[in-house]
């Protein structure tokens, strides 16, 4: 791990109460869908910029909603081995080149908040970034006694096998927020009991087991045919997968009953679709990075312009009036430039 990022972590751990783990290409998707008729004209071209305009006013509400609040933004790299594994990996997601375009300069805008970082490595998914953070706060927090909320922001059910519960450092994800005064008693908050609630009493450190007999249609990675949920439950829960051997142990303290036997010989048969969903589903581990950017003062000029020339100016007023961003007195040079 780099000086830059074990320094970033101690200061995030240290000068803020909730950490926010955004997970960056999902809200693009989904803000890409609630502003679609969101757009600008440059000459004959249609620019859509309802993903920004959603993602920068997302950022802005969790400065209002937490105060003292870390957020890193983390973004996708590009996982070759999983697509090696399985070729059909994802290949049912439509990708926007509109959306793409602008996702270096989306990270820069909302990098001029403050307390905002980036995390992102070019050959890992953003799910194995936030697996290997969200852990190492975790670990760093309950290490220390310092109790601190841990949040996962993403609308993606393979995060579930990183819920924690824990009175010091919990893990959870925040799907979706409540409206008004309640915002947060009635958000859709996954801790264990709600993972368990969702996915047949499967508990997140059992759950690609289980996903990994079902499939997950979201990312084009067919299961096995009429395997009842009931039962990739049970083997989920029950067994630990040997993945040198590719088999299925029972787990220590627990007897094997004749009611296993049916479902396993039927994985056991074709376990290539179990080895290979898992192999895709199971997050990796690796020396992660976490930045957090600094602009130069061209740097921030350009990034003022564009933001105008988005026609997203609202976002300038959050930095300024707001004094949400450590450069604001250069954002308010750029915009009303002294005579």
């Amino acid at each position: 791990m780099k000086d830059t990022t074990k320094n970033n972590i101690y200061n995030i751990v240290k000068n803020y109460n909730d950490v926010l783990l955004v997970d960056l290409m999902n809200h693009l998707h989904r803000f890409q869908w609630v502003y679609q008729d969101l757009h600008i004209s440059c000459g004959d071209d249609i620019i859509y910029t309802g993903h920004i305009y959603g993602f920068l006013r997302f950022i802005t509400f969790l400065k209002d909603k937490f105060p003292n609040c870390a957020i890193i933004v983390v973004r996708d790299g590009y996982d070759k081995e999983r697509r090696g594994v399985v070729q059909e990996y994802k290949s049912n997601r439509t990708h926007s080149h509109e959306m793409y375009k602008y996702v270096k300069d989306i990270v820069k805008f909302a990098s001029m908040m403050d307390g905002v970082y980036v995390s992102y490595h070019p050959d890992y998914e953003a799910d194995d970034s936030i697996n290997v953070v969200s852990n190492f706060l975790h670990g760093l927090c309950e290490r220390y006694k310092i109790k601190k909320n841990i949040y996962i922001l993403s609308n993606d059910k393979d995060m579930y096998q990183l819920v924690k519960d824990s009175e010091i450092a919990p893990v959870h994800i925040i799907r979706k927020f409540g409206n008004g005064t309640k915002w947060m008693e009635e958000a859709d908050v996954i801790d264990v009991a709600k993972v368990q609630e969702t996915f047949e009493g499967v508990s997140p450190c059992d759950l690609v087991k289980f996903r990994s007999i079902v499939g997950d249609a979201s990312d084009n990675l067919r299961g096995y045919y009429r395997f009842r949920k009931k039962d990739a439950a049970a083997i989920a829960r029950n067994f630990d997968y040997d993945e040198e051997n590719e088999t299925f142990v029972i787990k220590e303290g627990l007897e094997k009953y004749k009611a296993f036997d049916k479902p396993l010989e039927k994985i056991l048969k074709d376990v290539d679709i179990f080895k290979n969903n898992y192999k895709v589903m199971k997050m990796k581990t690796f020396d992660f990075d976490i930045d957090l950017i600094r602009l130069s003062k061209d740097e921030i000029v350009e990034s003022v312009k564009e933001i105008k020339s988005l026609e997203l100016s609202q976002y300038i007023t959050n930095l300024c009036v707001k004094k949400y961003s450590k450069y604001r007195n250069e954002v308010v040079n750029v915009v009303s430039p002294a005579k």
